[in-house]
């Protein structure tokens, strides 16, 4: 079945959703992604110097690869919606520059929690999260894929 779009490029009628978690870089595969210009700037963006910092996270801001853009738009062309989870935080690099454009796309939502996993009550979200994406108005119209 096919979907339509309403005016926020949201798919209105998906005719799937697909949820994906990440709990860290996306390093295999196609589209997969490098920390290297991470840490190439990671000095600058500790610098006690604003403009140095500032311009480390500027280079971070752009995507390493047009895949997850091209995978949203793909997405969208075929009424499906995708929802990431990114899980980490602290030391851990997951790029969320390069992934953002794949639900930006195709009407999903990028979620992130920085403190996942460590043992603490900031892992309740992410259950929390899904159960409402699921059981909400936009999981209702959606077929279980």
């Amino acid at each position: 079945g096919g979907g339509s779009t309403g005016g926020g490029g949201e798919l209105v009628h998906p005719s799937c959703r697909v949820l994906c978690f990440l709990a860290g870089l996306p390093d295999l595969g196609d589209g997969a992604l490098t920390d290297a210009r991470h840490r190439a700037v990671a000095e600058d963006l500790a610098s006690h110097d604003p403009e140095a910092a500032s311009a480390a996270a500027d280079a971070l801001l752009l995507p390493q690869t047009d895949f997850y853009g091209d995978a949203g738009a793909r997405a969208a062309l075929a009424a499906i919606v995708v929802d990431v989870f990114a899980l980490g935080g602290g030391d851990t690099y997951s790029d969320l520059a390069s992934v953002a454009p794949l639900p930006e796309q195709c009407g999903g939502t990028l979620y992130h929690y920085e403190q996942a996993g460590r043992g603490n009550t900031s892992d309740a979200p992410l259950p929390r999260d899904v159960y409402r994406l699921l059981h909400g108005a936009a999981g209702a119209g959606a077929h279980h894929c």
